[in-house]
Formats: structure tokens, sequence, C-alpha cells
């Protein structure tokens, strides 16, 4: 069922493939390629990409580089500075404290840091 709705989403919103057949797998067992591994992009991004297949770095997956070559035009945005000085260093602690602490503290680090970082 989920791999149905990744190509739903894929064909929906007109994905492109990137390999176009070059191998991105060798089993090591029976000395035979594969493509494996997919990249797709966005048709607005596919003027500005490269797409390349690098060496082995001892996995039977290659890894691939694929870079987008696109400047960002940034006419009207203006550099915010934070003045640290006027910080309600007290305010914030309180604040802080406050919202952390909502929620009671579990065994769980991966559930702890996922509130930490919502807070």
């Amino acid at each position: 069922m989920q791999q149905v709705r990744k190509i739903a989403l894929i064909n929906y919103k007109a994905f492109l493939s990137l390999n176009y057949g070059t191998h991105t797998f060798r089993s090591k067992s029976y000395g035979s390629t594969d493509v494996l591994d997919l990249t797709f992009i966005s048709p607005g991004l596919f003027p500005y990409y490269s797409w390349r297949v690098l060496d082995n770095i001892s996995s039977d997956h290659l890894p691939i580089l694929v870079e987008i070559n696109l400047k960002v035009n940034r006419t009207g945005v203006k550099n915010l500075l934070w003045n640290f000085r006027k910080a309600d260093w007290s305010l914030l602690e309180n604040i802080s404290n406050d919202i952390i602490l909502q929620e009671p503290i579990s065994d769980y680090l991966e559930n702890e840091w996922s509130h930490f970082k919502s807070c």
C-alpha cells in the first residue's frame, strides 16, 4: 500500500527519474550489477541538475551524487541581526522551563528529544 502511494505521488507531481540505466548496485556474491537506487527531481529543477554514481565505498550500493546548480535571487532580503543584550533571559528561562516540564519525563530518549525540539 505504501509503495502505491509513492508511485501515485511521483505520477501526480510529475517527478522525473534521474537514473536512466546506470547501475547503482553490485552483488558481491554473484558479481552482477543492477539499478536499485533511484533519484527523482521536480521538473522545475531538471535543467539545473547533475547526477552521477561515485566510486565504491565498500558497500554493495554505490553512492550517488546529485548537485543542483541554481542561483537564488535574494533581492530585498535584509540581513537580520540579533541584539542579545536586549534579551530578557530570565523570561526565556521561565517560559522554556514551563513548556518543557508540562510533559512528564520518560525513559524514551527519542520522545524526549522530539518534545524538547518542539518546545
